[in-house]
C-alpha cells in the first residue's frame, strides 16, 4: 500500500476523488472488511464506506495503530491499494490522542479534504461544559453523519413508542409481534414524512401524533371487511368479528383472545355524528370517548415512566470524576437512594418525585389502577 498523509493532500495523487458518488453504502464494524468493499465495487458497482474492527483481515489496521500511536487527535493517514483494478483506501483517524479508528473506502466514496469537524465535549473542574472542534476528513464526516440512522430509528421505537413497555406480556410470540408492530409503525412514520410536501401541516408530525391518526383511521375507515386476510399466522385465536353498533351510538370491538397473554381491554369509542374521518379532528374524537382505548391507557401510563436525571455531582469515593445526582426515595419509610424520578407527579417540597426501582413499579401499578377507576374499567 502507498502512504498518503496530510502533507500530500493538495496533490492529485494524495487525495481521494473529490466528486463523491450518489450511490454510497455505509457499513458498521460488524460487516465492514476489505472483501466487502471490494465486492461492493466489483459486483454491485457502488461506493462503500465502513469502519474496521473485528474483520481486520487483509487490512492495515495494526500498522495504522502502531504508526499513529503517538499522533495527536485530529490526525489522519491515508493508504491506497489496488485489487484487480479496484482502488481501495484505508484511512486511519484519531479523534482523540488515545484511539485510532480504521476506515475502508472505495475510490469515489468521498475525499480526505477537511470536512465537518467532530465536536468533543467535556465538563471541566469548575462544572462548566467545554467543547472543541476536532478536524476530520470529509469522507469520515459523511460516514458519521448517516451511520446512526438505524440506531435513531431503534431509539424512536424503544424510547418514544415503547410498545414493549405498554403491552406487558410473558408470551414470546406476542412479544415478537409487538416489536414487529413497532418497527412497522416507525417505518411508516418515516415514509409518511418523506412523501409529505414541505408546506403540509403534517410535515414535522411527531411519532405519537402519527400513531393517534393512524389508529383513528384504522378504526374509522370505510374499507370493506376482508376476512380472508386472517391466516394461521395471526396471534388472534379466532377471526375477529367486525365492530358492532349499540343502541347508544357506540362502536364496541369484540373480545380478542390472544395466545398465552392477558386479554387486552375492550375498545369502546363513541363515534362523532359525521362518520367521515376528513370532517373529524382528534380533539372531537377524544371529547366523545366514554371508555378508554388501549392506546390512551398506554399513553397515560408511559408519561409516568421514571427518567434518569441529567444532574451531575462530584464522585466522593474516587476523588475526581462525576456521577448522576442521587436522592432518597420520596415514598414513606423508604431510605433507598436513587437517580431516577417521575417528571409528571407533583414532588411537593422536593425538587423531583424521586423513586427507587422497587417503588417505581408500584407507582406504575397505582397509576394503572387510578386510570381504571377513572374510565370505569374492570
Amino acid at each position: 500500500m502507498q502512504e498518503r498523509g496530510d502533507a500530500e493532500r493538495d496533490s492529485d495523487d494524495g487525495r481521494m476523488n473529490a466528486v463523491p458518488s450518489p450511490q454510497i453504502f455505509l457499513g458498521d464494524a460488524w460487516f465492514s472488511s476489505v472483501e466487502l468493499a471490494y465486492h461492493a465495487k466489483n459486483t454491485l458497482d457502488v461506493e462503500y464506506i465502513g469502519i474496521i474492527k473485528s474483520n481486520s483481515g487483509r487490512s492495515p489496521k495494526g500498522f495504522l495503530e502502531q504508526v499513529m500511536k503517538e499522533w495527536p487527535g485530529g490526525s489522519h493517514l491515508v493508504l491506497k491499494t489496488k485489487i484487480d483494478d479496484i482502488v481501495l483506501y484505508a484511512i486511519g483517524y484519531k479523534y482523540c490522542s488515545s484511539k485510532t479508528l480504521t476506515f475502508i473506502t472505495t475510490e469515489k466514496a468521498g475525499h480526505t479534504e477537511p470536512g465537518m469537524p467532530y465536536v468533543a465535549k467535556w465538563i471541566d473542574e469548575n462544572c462548566n461544559q467545554c467543547h472543541c472542534h476536532v478536524p476530520r476528513p470529509s469522507v469520515i464526516a459523511t460516514y458519521f453523519k448517516y451511520s446512526n440512522i438505524v440506531d435513531v430509528t431503534n431509539q424512536q421505537r424503544q424510547k418514544e413508542l415503547r410498545l414493549e413497555k405498554c403491552w406487558i406480556t410473558h408470551d414470546g410470540i406476542f412479544r415478537i409481534i409487538t416489536t414487529l408492530i413497532g418497527m412497522t409503525v416507525v417505518d411508516s412514520w418515516w415514509a409518511y414524512q418523506h412523501h409529505t410536501r414541505e408546506n403540509h401541516r403534517h410535515n414535522n408530525i411527531k411519532l405519537l401524533d402519527f400513531c393517534d391518526y393512524m389508529a383513528y383511521d384504522m378504526l374509522c375507515n370505510d374499507l370493506p371487511a376482508q376476512p380472508n386476510l386472517h391466516d394461521s399466522h395471526s396471534i388472534i385465536a379466532a377471526v375477529p368479528r367486525p365492530l358492532t353498533a349499540s343502541n347508544n351510538n357506540t362502536m364496541v370491538a369484540p373480545p380478542h383472545q390472544v395466545f398465552g397473554a392477558v386479554t387486552p381491554p375492550k375498545s369502546i369509542m363513541t363515534m362523532p355524528n359525521s362518520q367521515s374521518p376528513d370532517n373529524t379532528s382528534m380533539s372531537d374524537l377524544t371529547s366523545n370517548v366514554r371508555g378508554a382505548t388501549a392506546f390512551e391507557i398506554a399513553a397515560n401510563v408511559s408519561k409516568h415512566d421514571v427518567k434518569q436525571t441529567n444532574l451531575k455531582v462530584r464522585n466522593p469515593t474516587r476523588g475526581k470524576g462525576w456521577r448522576p445526582k442521587r436522592a432518597i426515595c420520596i415514598e414513606k419509610d423508604c431510605n433507598n437512594k436513587t437517580s431516577k424520578y417521575c417528571e409528571i407527579c407533583d414532588p411537593g417540597r422536593r425538587d423531583h418525585y424521586w423513586l427507587c426501582s422497587f417503588h417505581a413499579e408500584q407507582h406504575k401499578e397505582k397509576i394503572i389502577e387510578d386510570l381504571k377507576k377513572q374510565y370505569n374499567l374492570p
